[in-house]
């Protein structure tokens, strides 16, 4: 049966935990918000929504790449428009539903990943200097290559598995700067607020503004450097100290192999 159109109120109390976002995200999804009143009242799916905010991103990108002041103003600000509210839409939408999709999260993440470096790359032939556009989304990519992935290691062994769910994981997934509000923020953390792609009116977009946006995104890819060298030097501590815990001859439970 069909759920009813609800109120903005409703949907503030169902879509809105209190005490889960924290600073710009918080913003973005109280805006968001109406927005998924509107979806839901055309009667769109959350997979619908997430296409959409997609094509609007490309459109976005095909703005940018004219290279003409006003289309890169405006094809960055409908970039992180999409990017801010219309990707927040569909999670709020599967939970007005009582849905959860794992499909979903996968298109999501597909999506975003190519959207993301795209953007930078269009932003950066914009501005004639392409190999830097190539340099950022390079390194854009090997942050997240970086990231130890056990599933492709093919783990046999319960000790391995021991060790990776109750040293490596929760450490790795201290890797990004987190958003919620259940997490400490540090000055960097809510510094890097300011500096992620997809937020609104961030330093992309006064960059832009400003006509410097040449000079943005030689910072970005001075940041996406460094951040590459701090994921990859804090994995490699986080495994070699997984690797003396697995080798120091401590018990575990049920080390055989599974094979």
């Amino acid at each position: 049966m069909k759920k009813a159109n609800p109120s903005i109120v409703e949907l503030k109390e169902l879509c809105l935990k209190k005490g889960t976002y924290v600073g710009a995200d918080k913003v973005y999804s109280i805006v968001a918000v109406y927005f998924t009143k509107l979806f839901l009242y055309i009667n769109f799916s959350s997979i619908q929504v997430m296409f959409l905010w997609f094509f609007l991103q490309l459109f976005a990108c095909y703005l940018i790449v004219q290279g003409s002041y006003f289309y890169v103003i405006g094809g960055v600000f409908l970039f992180q428009f999409c990017a801010s509210i219309l990707d927040a839409v569909d999670g709020q939408m599967d939970r007005f539903h009582g849905k959860n999709s794992i499909l979903g999260l996968y298109i999501d993440q597909i999506f975003h990943n190519v959207a993301n470096p795209l953007f930078l790359l269009v932003l950066a032939i914009s501005k004639d200097i392409f190999w830097i556009g190539i340099a950022i989304c390079i390194f854009y990519v090997y942050n997240r290559l970086v990231v130890f992935n056990p599933s492709i290691y093919n783990l046999k062994y319960e000790k391995d598995k021991f060790v990776l769910k109750t040293v490596i994981e929760p450490k790795l997934n201290k890797l990004s700067y987190s958003r919620l509000k259940s997490d400490e923020k540090n000055f960097i953390s809510k510094s890097y607020e300011w500096f992620r792609v997809e937020h609104l009116f961030n330093v992309i977009f006064f960059g832009a503004l400003l006509g410097l946006l040449k000079l943005t995104l030689c910072i970005y890819l001075i940041l996406f450097i460094v951040d590459f060298i701090r994921r990859l030097y804090t994995q490699v501590a986080i495994l070699i100290e997984a690797d003396k815990i697995l080798n120091s001859g401590g018990s575990c439970k049920n080390p055989r192999s599974v094979i």
